[in-house]
């Protein structure tokens, strides 16, 4: 029996890797494969993964090499965080003082939006790009 992962959506997480979509993917199918039938649940959840990853991958290039999923409530701070995490030290000063620490995330949000495709997963949407 492999050890079973657990389905990357489902745990809540913000943002969800792709390589472990894909590994949980890998996991149900080698389960089916070894003949241990999968219940109602892993069949639906592998389906729903499976036309998750198809999706993603027509949009996402480095799908396999791992990118980010993000849930739709969480982008406005996804944003902030990686303009946080990718600015040199001098911008991060100047974003953290007036009038900069005022920035309408939500908007900055908006204005990345078009670069990022929607998906969505048993009825909730993520972010993918």
């Amino acid at each position: 029996m492999l050890k079973e992962l657990p389905n990357p959506f489902d745990r809540g997480d913000d943002v969800v890797d792709s390589r472990n979509v894909i590994a949980r993917i890998e996991e149900l199918q080698e389960m089916a494969a070894g003949g241990e039938a999968l219940d109602a649940g892993q069949a639906d959840e592998l389906a729903a993964l499976v036309a998750v990853a198809k999706e993603c991958e027509d949009y996402a290039e480095d799908w396999h090499h791992g990118v980010p999923l993000i849930r739709e409530t969480y982008f406005a701070e996804y944003m902030k965080d990686y303009f946080m995490d990718t600015s040199d030290s001098e911008v991060i000063a100047e974003v953290r003082a007036w009038p900069f620490n005022h920035i309408d995330w939500n908007a900055a949000a908006d204005e990345m939006r078009p670069d990022y495709t929607e998906v969505t997963y048993r009825g909730e949407t993520f972010l993918v790009r």
